[in-house]
């Protein structure tokens, strides 16, 4: 004969009602442990003050005194956010959270508070929007500053000319635009902003092949600078020709080419 199972009863309450019960207090518990916890994180940024007074620092520095003054680190990639910028940093008895603010206050950076760390991220909409003042200095392979070098915004008509140093200063240039570089006998050399406003560059001499230079009357010209064809005499086939005149040896040597003589004058 087969034998029934009894239920098993614990304080006399089925055990499965019993384990559905424990289940969604542990639940609960959970819960209640991570708002307790999202809660103390940002007390502890909004009651921890800091005082900093730093001026024409990098970013770089001002993060790492933030640390040392509230336990806090920052996570960011130096690809996104260029912490070689210099800032003029001042805050007395803030909080974390208002001293970020009005660091990042007017830039294209995001911060997020996690625990104890500030994740640092960038505002795509901002950095598209905001323009900026970039500066810096072009130079040859040599180092030496390249005057008259074009800097142009790609695309558009915003541009200037390096001084006899090779610096340029260029004003209204989108964070995400790309600037151009460009001197006549160097490679043309193009830089993404990316929100940074101290730009230099080294252009290098571009080489041209033999084979694409074409000798001229009056200088040296690249084959595909040139509007029209370019067909040559040889000395053999005018010395060839019956006739003390260079004119007249000419006439229907080359093929498209009509010498006329309008006076019996030389």
């Amino acid at each position: 004969m087969k034998k029934k199972c009894k239920p098993i009863f614990r304080g006399g309450i089925p055990s499965w009602i019993w384990k559905t019960l424990m289940f969604m207090k542990l639940t609960c518990l959970f819960i209640l442990l991570a708002v307790f916890q999202s809660f103390a994180t940002k007390s502890v940024a909004q009651v921890t003050q800091i005082s900093v007074d730093l001026k024409n620092t990098t970013l770089e520095n001002v993060l790492q005194t933030i640390e040392e003054e509230s336990n806090y680190y920052f996570l960011y990639s130096r690809s996104v956010i260029d912490v070689t910028e210099k800032v003029d940093f001042k805050v007395d008895g803030a909080n974390v959270k208002q001293a970020l603010d009005q660091l990042f206050n007017g830039t294209n950076i995001d911060y997020k508070i996690e625990g104890r760390q500030i994740v640092l991220t960038q505002n795509e909409k901002a950095f598209a929007q905001q323009t900026l003042t970039v500066s810096g200095t072009v130079t040859d392979n040599t180092g030496a500053g390249l005057p008259g070098v074009t800097v142009i915004v790609k695309g558009t008509t915003n541009g200037i000319v390096t001084d006899f140093d090779g610096n340029y200063t260029l004003k209204n240039v989108p964070g995400d635009a790309v600037l151009v570089f460009s001197f006549v006998g160097m490679s043309m050399q193009e830089v993404p902003v990316a929100g940074k406003t101290a730009i230099s560059v080294t252009l290098e001499e571009e080489t041209v092949g033999i084979e694409e230079v074409v000798a001229v009357g009056y200088g040296t010209m690249k084959k595909s600078d040139l509007t029209g064809s370019i067909s040559s005499v040889s000395a053999e086939r005018i010395a060839s020709v019956g006739t003390s005149s260079v004119m007249g040896a000419l006439q229907g040597a080359s093929a498209g080419v009509d010498i006329t003589t309008n006076s019996t004058r030389p």
